[in-house]
């Protein structure tokens, strides 16, 4: 009897044993209870939507989703602007050339967001040679300069700068336009060396852009170099200090058959004092043997200054001499009436000061 219940309880414990592994095993099988009381939990992290603009890295902002495309990089954009703008199609069909290295797009005080783009040509027709085309506003803009027929040829595109020329004027503050190109006149000695033109527009504060032609003459009269530089053109536009203006000074151009010498001696900004000598030789080379050497002198000329112009008008007849100073420390001398230097000798053109 005692031998059958030890069996009988053996029996119990065997099998409790068999049915505790099978539970464990399922167990095992069955989804986590836990994880949809997980996935519940609100995130305290926001999602890539949410984060303001300016505070996404830069791998978040490049970042294109399935349902995004990707924005085309500045150039490319540029480059599509102009290939499908009408303006710009109409100047290729006449031949024009983009110059496609001389493109930039920038904000204009009263303006805004415009791409200036410049075209150029060869063509000896009367149309100037070269255009600004300026893209971005309401509509097109076309900037060509106003300059009489018969222009020299165009030789090159050089620079095109974005500058406030007038740093104490009434557009202060407003960025203005110049171009830098160089032509060819095709004849004489030196008609196939270039010379630069300066073509210039300032922002008039009224959205528009308005070609300067007194600083573009007066730019023009100042070079002594047949080509310029964006410096150059910069050291034209400063401020004026007249007052620098004083000791001995040489015409840029002289040769053994004319030339010019300037002594400025006194200068208190209201005038100048100064005197002149120049000569001229007539005949060439044989003029100097024969003597045939023409001079003249203005000795303590008085020049009263009015703004960057200082003006000397003879006692003596209805002659007159223009003293035109210009930043980069060099003058201009105009000369109207009946030369007070005699007989073909003049003292005008480009002065700078002898070193």
């Amino acid at each position: 009897m005692r031998f059958i219940v030890f069996v009988w309880v053996v029996a119990i414990i065997c099998l409790a044993g068999c049915r505790s592994d099978r539970s464990a095993s399922s167990s095992t099988n069955k989804p986590i209870e836990m994880l949809p009381a997980i996935a519940q939990i609100p995130s305290t992290m926001p999602s890539s939507t949410q984060i303001p603009l300016a505070l996404s890295t830069p791998k978040a902002e490049v970042t294109v989703t399935a349902s995004s495309t990707a924005s085309p990089s500045p150039s490319a954009s540029s480059v599509s602007t102009l290939t499908l703008n009408p303006t710009i199609e109409s100047f290729k069909k006449k031949g024009y050339t983009i110059e496609e290295k001389h493109v930039f797009t920038r904000i204009f005080e009263g303006i805004g967001e415009v791409t200036v783009t410049p075209v150029t040509t060869f063509s000896t027709e009367n149309e100037f040679p070269i255009s600004l085309v300026l893209i971005g506003g309401r509509e097109d803009v076309v900037l060509t300069p106003n300059r009489p027929s018969g222009h020299s040829m165009f030789s090159s595109f050089e620079a095109i700068a974005f500058r406030d020329i007038d740093s104490d004027g009434p557009s202060k503050g407003f960025t203005d336009i110049f171009v830098i190109a160089n032509f060819i006149k095709g004849v004489g000695k030196e008609g196939a060396i270039p010379y630069s033109d300066v073509i210039l527009y300032r922002n008039n504060t009224k959205g528009e852009f308005v070609e300067d032609h007194p600083l573009e003459e007066k730019i023009a009269r100042s070079m002594d170099n047949r080509t310029l530089t964006v410096k150059q053109v910069m050291e034209m536009v400063t401020p004026l200090s007249i007052k620098q203006f004083i000791g001995d000074y040489k015409l840029t151009d002289p040769n053994e058959y004319y030339g010019s010498n300037v002594r400025i001696t006194r200068n208190d900004g209201k005038s100048i004092q100064f005197d002149v000598e120049a000569f001229k030789v007539m005949g060439g080379d044989e003029g100097i043997p024969k003597g045939n050497v023409h001079t003249g002198s203005i000795d303590g000329g008085i020049a009263e200054i009015s703004q960057d112009k200082a003006i000397y008008k003879s006692k003596n007849s209805n002659f007159t001499m223009t003293f035109e100073f210009f930043p980069n420390g060099s003058f201009f001398i105009m000369e109207s009436g009946p030369s007070e230097f005699g007989a073909n000798v003049y003292a005008s053109g480009l002065y700078r000061k002898k070193e």
